[in-house]
């Protein structure tokens, strides 16, 4: 991205086939990278990331460095969101992160000085000063999707794991969860889903804290209807119980993003489930 966020930058995950159809692979990472377009520049922001950002990451996607990258903004509002915007770009491992950092430095050192101060005013015109952070996340489930299978939409949850209760809460994430998951994906409910933890510890959103995120990438909102239905059906008293003690459910939300631009490269990555 432009030079005053070129350490940031984004990768939530995209997902799902069942499992079954691909071979394991080492957790990929995800870097997102939030931002706060002024009021009404939702539109003009993104050209602006299209026409500038997205030369690079498409590069780097060709040469199997950048997996899938897109652009996505909140459908509900709490208080305390620090953002309206977000960018995801994800790559396989920390260096990754640095050949793109590096594609990246070497497209911006390519241009004017002239250029660069346009591009910059152009963001500002359209994006709230100093609103901008990152964060880095492991994907601890990964199922990518299907080539060039489509994300309308992500239900998005966060969880607090109590103290010493991480391994346990991600434990328990893939026992209960991943098996409902793959039934809704093999059904077409699901587009796909996948785990985040934190890669870099104390990334806590502005209304948040959290240690695990969950998401199912969906079609359209419909589909948020089956996914409840199909949790409140697979989740037992006891793995309720379980979930209780490795996590503080006060803490627990939950939110719907619209995908506004996905990019996904012509054949999904391997699955990662351990």
């Amino acid at each position: 991205m432009r030079g005053r966020i070129l350490a940031g930058a984004a990768c939530v995950a995209l997902a799902a086939v069942a499992a079954p159809a691909f071979a394991q692979a080492p957790p990929s990472l995800t870097w997102v990278a939030y931002a706060q377009g002024k009021p009404g520049k939702t539109t003009e922001w993104l050209k602006l990331t299209l026409k500038y950002d997205a030369p690079i990451y498409d590069k780097l996607m060709a040469a199997g460095v950048v997996r899938g990258w897109g652009v996505a903004t909140p459908v509900n509002h709490r208080p305390g969101f620090g953002w309206n915007l977000l960018t995801w770009v994800t790559v396989d491992n920390w260096a990754g992160v640095e050949k793109w950092a590096g594609a990246a430095m070497q497209t911006m050192q390519a241009r004017s000085e002239q250029e660069t101060k346009a591009i910059e005013a152009s963001y500002e015109a359209v994006e709230e000063g100093r609103s901008h952070f990152d964060e880095v996340v492991r994907n601890a489930v990964f199922v990518p999707g299907k080539p060039g299978a489509k994300i309308g939409y992500f239900l998005v949850g966060h969880y607090l794991a109590r103290a010493g209760q991480d391994a346990a809460l991600t434990q328990l994430y893939k026992e209960a969860i991943v098996p409902i998951a793959d039934k809704l994906v093999a059904d077409g409910v699901v587009v796909g889903y996948g785990l985040h933890v934190q890669e870099l510890h104390g990334q806590f959103q502005p209304d948040r804290k959290w240690t695990h995120r969950s998401w199912y990438g969906v079609s359209d909102l419909g589909a948020i209807d089956r996914i409840t239905a199909a949790l409140v059906a697979g989740i037992t008293p006891q793995l309720a119980a379980r979930a209780a003690e490795v996590h503080d459910m006060s803490a627990h939300t939950d939110d719907v993003l619209m995908v506004l631009h996905q990019a996904a490269p012509p054949a999904a990555p391997a699955a990662t489930k351990k």
